[in-house]
C-alpha cells in the first residue's frame, strides 16, 4: 500500500472516531437538556399548581368556617368574595395542571425497568385520572355544601350553618386526602425525572470516559503504526537519509559507515545499492582510462624509437638493411600495440556508455521517488488540515456543552429561588398555626368565662336569666371557634406536610440539577481533552510533512549528483571515442612505415 493511502486511511479513521465521540456527547447533552426542560417546564409547575390548589382549598375552608359563625351581612359578603376569588384561582390552577398533566413524558425521563418496578411497588394507590375524577366529584359536593352554609349564614341561621359545616367536614377531609395523593404522585414524577437525569448523567460520564480512553489508545496505536510503516518504507530516519544524500552529493561514496547491513531496506537500501553500483562503474572507468593511458605511452615510445631509427638510417647506409629489419619489427610492434589499444579503448567506451545509461536509469528512479515523497508531503499537509477541521468541530461541541451548562445553571437558580419561596411559605404557615393556637386559647378562656357567667346568672335567679342566655350564646360561639380553629389547624398541618413533601422533592431536584451540571462540566473537560489531542495529532502530521519535505530536498540533491556523474561519464565516453580515432590514425601510420621498410628491403 502507498504511503499516501496509509496516511489518508489512518487520519480518516481517527477523524471518524472523533466524530463518533462528538455525536455521543451531543446526544447525551440533548438528553440532559430534555430531562431538565421537562423538570422545569412540567414537573415543578405541576407540583406548584397542586400545592397552590391545596393551600387555597384550606383557605376557603377557613373562610367558610368564619362565615358559618357570622351574622353580619357585610362580613359574610366579604368572606364570600374571598372564597369566590380563591375558587377562581383554584379553577385557573386546575386548567394549568390539566394542561401540564396532558403533556407526554419524554422518553429520556423514563426510569429504567428495575427502578420503575420499585417505585410502582411503593405507590400502589390510585392513578392520576382516577384521583382527578374523585377530586371533581368531591369538589362538586363541597361546593353544594358551601353554598348552603353561606345561604344559612345570610339568613341568620348560624346553628344550621355550623351543623352543616360540621357534617361537611368528612367530605372536605376526603377531598384534601385526594389532593395529598395527587401531590404524592407529582412528587414521585419529579423523583422519577430526577432519577432519569442522574442515570443519563452517569451513563454519559461512563461513556465519555470509555470513548475518550479508546480514542486516545486508538490515536497512539495509529501514530505508532504510521511511524513504523514510514520508517520501514524509508529504511532509516528522514534526517539520516538527508545526511547520506548530502555526503553522496559531496563525493563521499562510503556507505558502510553504519556497519549494519542486515537492517537496510526501503529507500535507504535502494540509495545504498545505487551508490555502490555508481562507485563500481566509476572505478571501472578509471581503470580503463589508466590502461588506455599506458597503451598511449607505449605507442609514443614506439614512435620515438621509429624516429630514431629513421635518423640512423639516413646517417648510416651500411646498416640500412639491419636498421630496416629493426624498423619493421618496431612497426609490427606498433601495429600490434595500436590494435590492442583500440580494443581497450572500445571496451572503455562501451563501459562508459553503459555507466551513463545506468546513471540515467538511477536518475529516473530518483525522480520517481522524489515525486512520491512530494505526494506524501502533500497528503500529510491535507491530513493536518483535516485534523485542524476536527479540532474546530470539537471546539464547537465544547461550546454547545458550555451553553447546556449555562442553561442547567439557570435552572439551578430557579430551583433555589423556588426552594426559598417554599421555605417562606412554610414559615408563614407556622406563623398562622401559632396564631391559631392563640385564638384557640382565647376561645377556651372565653368558654370558661361564659361558663362562669352562666353560673353567676343562675345564682342571680330571674334577674340573671337574660344574661345566662347571652352567656350560653357566647359559649356556643367559643365552641364553634374552637372547632373552626381545629379545622384550620388541621388544614395548616396538611399544608405544612405538603410543603415538606414539595421541599424534599425540590431538594432532590436541585441535587440532580447540580449532578447534571457536574456531568456537563466533565463533558466540557473531555471535549477540551479531545481538542488537545487533535492539536497533538496535527503537530505529528506537520512533523511528518516537514520530514517528507526534507527527504524530498535530499532526493533532489542526490538526483543532481547523479546527473553530474552521468554527464561526466558521457564526457569520458566521448574522450574514449576521440582516443580511438587517434589510435586508428596511429595504426595507419605504422602500416605506412611497414610499407616503406618493405620498399627499402626490396631496393636493398
Amino acid at each position: 500500500m502507498k504511503l499516501s493511502a496509509k496516511l489518508i486511511l489512518s487520519f480518516c479513521s481517527i477523524i471518524l472516531f472523533m466524530v463518533l465521540l462528538f455525536a455521543v456527547y451531543m446526544r447525551n447533552s440533548q438528553k440532559i437538556t430534555a430531562t431538565v426542560g421537562h423538570i422545569t417546564e412540567t414537573v415543578i409547575p405541576s407540583v406548584v399548581a397542586i400545592q397552590s390548589m391545596n393551600a387555597l382549598l384550606y383557605s376557603t375552608r377557613s373562610d367558610l368556617a368564619a362565615v358559618s359563625t357570622r351574622t353580619d351581612r357585610v362580613t359574610i359578603t366579604e368572606y364570600t368574595s374571598r372564597i369566590n376569588r380563591a375558587l377562581r384561582t383554584i379553577a385557573e390552577y386546575e386548567k394549568i395542571y390539566a394542561d401540564l398533566a396532558a403533556r407526554p413524558t419524554p422518553e429520556e425521563c423514563v426510569m429504567p425497568a428495575s427502578d420503575k418496578a420499585a417505585q410502582d411497588g411503593e405507590n400502589q394507590g390510585m392513578d392520576l385520572p382516577e384521583l382527578l375524577e374523585h377530586i371533581r366529584v368531591a369538589t362538586q359536593e363541597d361546593a353544594q355544601n358551601r353554598l348552603q352554609i353561606i345561604a344559612h349564614a345570610k339568613e341568620g341561621e348560624s346553628d344550621e350553618a355550623v351543623a352543616l359545616f360540621d357534617r361537611s367536614r368528612a367530605n372536605f377531609l376526603r377531598l384534601a386526602k385526594f389532593y395529598e395523593q395527587v401531590l404524592e404522585l407529582d412528587t414521585a414524577r419529579s423523583r422519577q425525572a430526577a432519577e432519569a437525569a442522574r442515570h443519563i448523567a452517569d451513563q454519559s460520564q461512563k461513556m465519555a470516559v470509555g470513548l475518550t480512553g479508546a480514542a486516545l489508545l486508538f490515536s497512539i496505536l495509529v501514530t505508532c503504526l504510521l511511524i513504523v510503516s514510514v520508517k520501514r518504507q524509508l529504511g532509516i530516519d528522514p534526517g539520516q537519509l538527508n545526511i547520506l544524500a548530502q555526503r553522496v552529493a559531496k563525493g563521499d561514496y562510503n556507505t558502510d559507515a553504519d556497519g549494519n547491513k542486515k537492517n537496510r531496506r526501503g529507500v535507504y537500501a535502494s540509495i545504498i545499492s545505487m551508490v555502490a553500483s555508481l562507485q563500481e562503474h566509476i572505478s571501472n572507468a578509471d581503470k580503463q582510462s589508466q590502461m588506455a593511458l599506458s597503451h598511449s605511452q607505449r605507442a609514443e615510445e614506439a614512435l620515438r624509437e621509429a624516429e630514431a631509427a629513421r635518423v640512423q638510417a639516413q646517417g648510416r647506409t651500411e646498416t640500412l638493411l639491419h636498421t630496416a629489419e629493426q624498423l619493421e619489427g618496431v612497426a609490427h610492434n606498433l601495429t600490434t600495440a595500436s590494435d590492442q589499444l583500440t580494443r581497450q579503448i572500445e571496451q572503455s567506451s562501451m563501459g562508459a556508455t553503459a555507466t551513463a545509461e545506468n546513471l540515467d536509469g538511477a536518475a529516473t528512479a530518483m525522480e520517481q521517488m522524489n515525486a512520491t515523497v512530494r505526494q506524501v508531503a502533500d497528503n500529510a499537509g491535507q491530513a493536518a488540515q483535516a485534523s485542524a477541521g476536527t479540532r474546530t468541530s470539537a471546539e464547537e461541541g465544547a461550546e454547545v456543552v458550555r451553553q447546556a451548562l449555562d442553561s442547567i445553571n439557570k435552572v439551578n437558580e430557579v430551583s433555589e429561588r423556588l426552594k426559598a419561596d417554599m421555605d417562606d411559605l412554610n414559615a408563614r404557615a407556622r406563623d398562622i398555626s401559632r396564631i391559631m393556637g392563640f385564638i384557640s386559647d382565647i376561645a377556651d378562656q372565653t368558654n370558661l368565662l361564659a361558663l362562669n357567667a352562666a353560673i353567676e346568672a343562675a345564682r342571680a335567679g330571674d334577674a340573671g336569666r337574660g344574661f345566662a342566655v347571652v352567656a350560653d350564646e357566647v359559649r356556643k360561639l367559643a365552641e364553634k371557634t374552637v372547632t373552626s380553629t381545629h379545622d384550620v389547624g388541621a388544614a395548616i398541618s396538611a399544608m405544612q406536610k405538603s410543603t415538606a413533601h414539595s421541599m424534599a422533592s425540590l431538594d432532590e431536584a436541585v441535587a440532580q440539577v447540580k449532578q447534571a451540571t457536574l456531568s456537563a462540566g466533565k463533558s466540557g473537560s473531555a471535549l477540551e481533552d479531545i481538542v488537545s489531542m487533535a492539536d497533538a495529532t496535527a503537530g505529528q502530521v506537520r512533523a511528518i510533512a516537514a520530514a517528507s519535505e526534507e527527504q524530498s530536498a535530499a532526493s533532489e540533491e542526490v538526483n543532481r549528483t547523479i546527473s553530474s556523474v552521468s554527464q561526466a561519464a558521457r564526457g569520458s565516453a566521448q574522450t574514449m571515442a576521440e582516443a580511438a580515432q587517434a589510435v586508428i590514425h596511429l595504426t595507419e601510420q605504422a602500416k605506412t612505415v611497414e610499407n616503406l621498410v618493405e620498399k627499402l628491403r626490396n631496393n636493398g
